[in-house]
């Protein structure tokens, strides 16, 4: 009987327990975790910390998964050392165990830049659901004290972060040191309409601009001090710059790491048996046609699986990924996909858009194949694009027709949408 040991319990490392399940029904699973939850779903922490969603619905798996899936779950244990030879790990409690198949699936940790006075008790990060619960649980111990924050970083995390504070009564200001928030996700369009949401909703936003210092009376926050000399007050500083990939745990180790640990198109890292899948891992981009870090949720649970799969003796190829964005701020929702600031040759961009109505569509082609798109608002057609995206999809004859209101399967050559529609389960036409 097979010895599967699963590092990490978020997307990925459930997507790997679904994929040993789906080729291997008997074998012997033991997940190992630092945090004590059970599985739950990281892109709702912003929502629990507005309040918006309870502690049962932030589970990622009904109650009682890790029987229904014969998992050995270890919660609240730390992996402090992997041994590929003896084919074993370690947890922080002493335990060993060992393993015929291993997959890494710990998933990013925050990134922290040098900032004077910076220190636990001063600024929290935004990437777990305990980062939620210490911030909510200081707003709501001095809720006349922790009146104004600063959130540094307008990624993703930070744009987040900060609605959900401002949902709380608390004023918010995102320091960014991009020309835009939201930069690396969507083009310069998408972006003033999404801080321009952003600034409605009462967030304010400095660009151009970071954080060097905090200032503090013990563990208060006072307020903190920005590159350029100005200050603001603040009684709370949230750091969501961005993750890293969390690659501590194979340092010392034949495992080879770049800058999150690489894996061929088996998911399979340098050390025959060991797996990686998910923010830790750096596979193949479909379209850079490089190995990078592509850090988004369905690819973690798709990669999961995946490697899942093939370390129970499948034979599955992962083909890529690429880059996908959804946020929403002030009801206006967003997706981005791919490469949306790309220029050349053989590049195409079309484009639709209705500022007044903040409703903007984008696509980007080379060579006749969508490399990447931007919705604002009109979004209700993004996951038909996402699909040509990812299965190279030449659009030269109807490529007119990409931005159109009325743009769905019905717009599709017949034999591609014959074989769309099979893909999806649905009749024939």
């Amino acid at each position: 009987m097979a010895k599967y040991v699963i590092i990490g319990n978020s997307v990925a490392g459930i997507g790997g327990v679904e994929g040993i399940r789906s080729a291997d029904p008997d074998g012997q699973i033991t997940l190992i975790a630092d945090e004590p939850y059970h599985t739950y779903s990281r892109p709702l922490i912003s929502y629990y910390l507005a309040g918006k969603v309870n502690d049962a619905r932030m589970a990622y798996r009904p109650k009682g998964y890790y029987q229904k899936m014969r998992v050995t779950p270890m919660l609240g244990k730390r992996v402090v050392s992997l041994d590929t030879v003896r084919r074993q790990v370690e947890t922080d409690d002493g335990a060993k165990i060992g393993f015929d198949k291993l997959l890494v699936a710990t998933g990013g940790v925050p990134f922290m830049p040098k900032i004077e006075g910076a220190r636990a008790g001063t600024c929290f990060t935004f990437t777990k659901w305990d980062d939620a619960k210490a911030i909510k649980a200081l707003v709501a111990a001095r809720p006349a004290r922790v009146s104004r924050a600063v959130v540094i970083g307008g990624g993703l995390i930070g744009i987040k972060a900060a609605e959900a504070l401002n949902e709380l009564g608390v004023k918010v200001t995102i320091v960014e040191v991009a020309p835009a928030i939201l930069s690396t996700a969507l083009d310069a369009t998408g972006s003033k309409m999404m801080q321009a949401a952003t600034q409605d909703a009462g967030i304010e936003v400095v660009l151009g601009n970071t954080v060097t210092g905090i200032g503090a009376r013990g563990d208060t926050v006072t307020g903190v001090t920005l590159k350029d000399g100005k200050s603001l007050e603040c009684d709370l500083v949230v750091v969501a710059i961005g993750v890293v990939p969390n690659v501590s745990i194979v340092k010392g180790t034949a495992v080879s790491v770049n800058r999150g640990i690489l894996v061929n198109d088996h998911l399979e890292t340098a050390v025959s048996g060991v797996y990686a899948a998910g923010d830790v891992s750096e596979g193949l981009d479909a379209l850079h046609g490089a190995k990078r870090v592509v850090p988004i949720w369905p690819n973690a649970y798709r990669q999961g699986k995946i490697a899942g799969r093939n370390m129970a003796g499948a034979v599955e190829t992962h083909t890529g990924s690429f880059a996908m964005n959804s946020v929403e701020i002030n009801h206006l929702p967003s997706i981005s996909v791919g490469l949306t600031n790309l220029s050349g040759d053989g590049v195409e961009t079309l484009v639709r858009k209705d500022l007044r109505r903040r409703w903007y569509r984008k696509i980007v082609l080379q060579d006749d194949l969508i490399v990447g798109a931007v919705f604002v608002n009109g979004i209700d057609r993004a996951g038909i694009i996402c699909g040509l995206i990812r299965d190279r999809i030449n659009v030269k004859n109807f490529k007119q027709s990409l931005l159109d209101d009325n743009f769905g399967y019905i717009s599709l050559p017949r034999k591609l949408r014959r074989e769309r529609l099979e893909t999806l389960g649905a009749k024939q036409w």
